[in-house]
């Protein structure tokens, strides 16, 4: 028996195209708006959450690409700074 995916789950360009149309037509400032309706959300529902300190204090570990960009773009501003103060 075949299952029918719902819209969100079709891979199909078009499919996504017109999921995320609304999306792309906000401006910066009515996107931040979104994200920050969102992030209150989220506080509200952890202020009733019986674990909320354990998930307030977990944390994701970063992919191993992203320290080696972190490291790479850190050691370029130290190096750029370093070359600001000779100036």
């Amino acid at each position: 028996m075949p299952i029918d995916l719902p819209a969100s789950l079709d891979r199909n360009v078009q499919t996504l195209d017109r999921e995320v149309m609304d999306a792309r037509a906000m401006t910066p400032e009515e996107r931040l708006h979104c994200v920050a309706l969102a992030c209150r959300a989220a506080i509200d529902l952890l202020a009733f959450n019986v674990h909320r300190e354990r998930i307030l204090a977990s944390q994701d570990p970063l992919p191993a690409s992203s320290v080696l960009l972190l490291a790479r773009l850190r050691e370029r501003e130290r190096v750029a700074a370093k070359m600001r103060v000779r100036a």
